[in-house]
């Protein structure tokens, strides 16, 4: 188990990027063996994600039927609906406006957030869907300049938030999966050896296969083995590359101080 641990612990040293045309950018170790392909290697990636996403929608879907009654594909058009109106104004290219007296009909998902007028939360939720009409009936029926500025700036924002939320996710990940596997080694240990152990080779990254087979005795299929030993050689190749000017510059360091030092020892008065 500390060998296990050891090998995951230098594995999470270091974070770099595989990115994918039209898609997000996956964060992964720079330091990882990959496979030629590196884009599949990114879709595989996407794809461990997908797999994991889903005993949440499961979840999910479970909270929507037993909290709202509503289908889990359905929550989304039944919150907007109640938040924006019908969704044939959308079709119709019409600006979605924030209707009080909608969020204040029973049965609408979002009443339960809406407070009364005379206090000071209920008059501020009153001027914030004022701002937002007046914002989106310029986006959708002002000028196209200021459309253009409008959109431009959402889009901005938007990505702007998105990029905090991926930011907060991997640290959430991150500080999850080190107290997981600080506080349960053996639990994890087991986890992970399930995990990596049962997956095909297809849906795995190449360290992740080099890890099970290094870990866990996991059996490779020939070409996958070629490739990881391929790959061994070559990171071990440029680790070595890497190192040696560090070495030769501490040697040269010495080499100087050992120089400098000899003449005033030779020098010294003998008493």
């Amino acid at each position: 188990l500390k060998g296990l641990n050891g090998i995951i612990q230098k594995r999470s040293r270091c974070l770099g990027r595989l990115s994918i045309p039209l898609m997000p950018i996956v964060i992964i170790d720079e330091r990882y063996r990959l496979r030629s392909n590196t884009y599949l290697e990114a879709l595989r990636v996407c794809l461990q994600c997908v797999l994991l996403v889903i005993p949440f929608t499961i979840l999910a879907a479970f909270v929507s039927e037993l909290f709202y009654g509503e289908r889990f594909w359905v929550l989304p058009f039944r919150l907007y609906e109640d938040a924006f109106g019908p969704l044939e104004d959308l079709r119709a290219l019409k600006a979605p406006l924030l209707d009080r007296r909608r969020f204040e009909q029973p049965g609408n998902l979002w009443r339960r957030f809406v407070f009364p007028v005379d206090t000071i939360i209920g008059h501020l939720q009153v001027r914030c869907f004022q701002l937002f009409n007046g914002i989106s009936g310029m986006a959708w029926e002002g000028h196209i300049a200021l459309r253009i500025f409008i959109w431009s700036g959402g889009f901005f924002i938007v990505n702007q938030i998105a990029m905090l939320l991926q930011n907060l996710l991997f640290k959430h990940i991150s500080f999850w999966s080190y107290k997981f596997r600080t506080v349960w080694p053996i639990t994890y240990g087991r986890v992970l050896k399930m995990y990596v152990g049962t997956l095909p080779e297809q849906c795995l990254i190449l360290e992740q296969l080099a890890f099970a087979h290094e870990a866990f005795g996991r059996e490779l299929s020939p070409a996958v083995e070629a490739e990881v030993k391929r790959e061994t050689a070559a990171r071990r190749k440029q680790d070595e590359a890497e190192t040696r000017p560090q070495q030769e510059l501490e040697a040269t360091v010495y080499g100087n101080q050992t120089q400098t030092t000899a003449p005033i020892s030779e020098n010294m008065p003998m008493t």
